[in-house]
């Protein structure tokens, strides 16, 4: 099961090369907008979390909402929902757990050139289930990051972002990595993400975002 998923995201990994190497050979022949910040927007994506500290790998499940709401700032609605592989747990056997989150949010963003550098804050609901174990908490999150535009189609957004899951064990965490869009059209563009947390838990995902 585990050589499985690790061809999953060995092939989720070169496809997510495959966008970043179409993005720089293309992008110049592209005159959609740069960038997502500022703009009215749906995201769905699909990643695998190869979790640090144990053989499982996790698959997650993201949505976003994005609405420009004034000038320099975004309103958000994002969804997870994140689904283990089968557990080797002697009290839970052979269970999967389930994680889903459900926050609203706000970023504010300034441009500067090439380069738009944005924070963000957040609120909302935590729910955990393994078996009969399920925990649910309200949660809060702070973060920081940049879009640097590469030419007109293609942006990187490197972000460092802080939640808190007040009422779980150990729900604090810290997660850093870089996003990358790649306009294909004027309203759909492929989306990347390698992300990494304190665990040393690091995910892959791969998705699309639609303007309109």
């Amino acid at each position: 099961m585990k050589q499985s998923h690790q061809f999953t995201k060995l092939l989720l990994a070169a496809a997510l090369a495959l966008g970043f190497a179409t993005a720089a050979l293309h992008a110049a022949e592209n005159t959609a907008p740069a960038g997502l910040l500022g703009q009215r927007y749906a995201t769905a994506g699909f990643g695998i979390i190869d979790l640090g500290d144990s053989s499982l790998d996790v698959h997650s499940y993201r949505l976003a909402y994005n609405q420009d709401v004034a000038a320099g700032v975004d309103a958000r609605l994002e969804l997870d929902y994140l689904r283990s592989q089968p557990t080797n747990s002697v009290l839970y056997g052979h269970q999967r757990y389930t994680d889903r989150n459900a926050v609203i949010g706000a970023r504010a963003f300034t441009r500067r050139g090439t380069v738009t550098p944005y924070a963000e804050l957040g609120a909302g609901w935590t729910w955990f289930k393994l078996a009969d174990w399920r925990e649910d908490s309200f949660l809060w999150f702070a973060g920081v990051g940049a879009e640097f535009a590469v030419n007109g189609s293609f942006v990187v957004a490197p972000y460092v972002r802080y939640t808190d899951r007040v009422d779980l064990f150990r729900g604090h965490s810290w997660n850093y990595g870089m996003r990358a869009n790649y306009a294909l059209t004027a309203q759909l563009a492929l989306t990347a993400t390698l992300d990494r947390d304190d665990d040393q838990d690091m995910e892959y995902q791969l998705g699309l975002a639609w303007r309109f």
